[in-house]
């Protein structure tokens, strides 16, 4: 994913804004990685490679970490409406499935994990996920 400046650029000042991205993608690489997403690690590494850093390289550090944090804002709040999302599944399928059973066996087949984790595992949340997840996760990083 990182890659080091190449050595063969004649241009001065083109070398040392390789090399400044290069110190970037590294010094902040652990909390790209951390980032869950594959598009959005690609949107960050795309900025800190292609975004001008004109006179003032301290302004172009200070927009890149703006924008790393946004990210992870971003992914973070998609980790928990995706969590929200499978409890709802997860609390409808329990919901279902004590309804079909009758009120008798509610309190004694919910006492035992095994059936809360069937439902869990039955609740449908994969095939949700795959639908849902496109309308959630902005395009092109927005």
């Amino acid at each position: 994913m990182i890659e080091a400046p190449s050595p063969a650029s004649t241009n001065g000042d083109s070398t040392r804004t390789e090399m400044i991205r290069f110190l970037v993608q590294c010094s902040f690489a652990e909390r790209i990685d951390a980032i869950g997403l594959r598009s959005f690690r690609n949107n960050m590494m795309e900025i800190i490679n292609t975004t001008p850093m004109g006179n003032s390289k301290q302004n172009w550090f200070s927009g890149v970490k703006s924008n790393l944090c946004q990210f992870e804002t971003k992914f973070q709040n998609l980790k928990e409406a995706t969590s929200v999302l499978e409890l709802v599944l997860w609390k409808n399928s329990i919901v279902e499935t004590m309804s079909d059973d009758g009120r008798e066996s509610r309190k004694r087949k919910f006492d035992e994990p095994d059936s809360r984790s069937q439902c869990r595992v039955s609740c449908g949340a994969d095939v949700i996920f795959r639908n849902v997840l496109p309308y959630l996760v902005p395009v092109s990083g927005n």
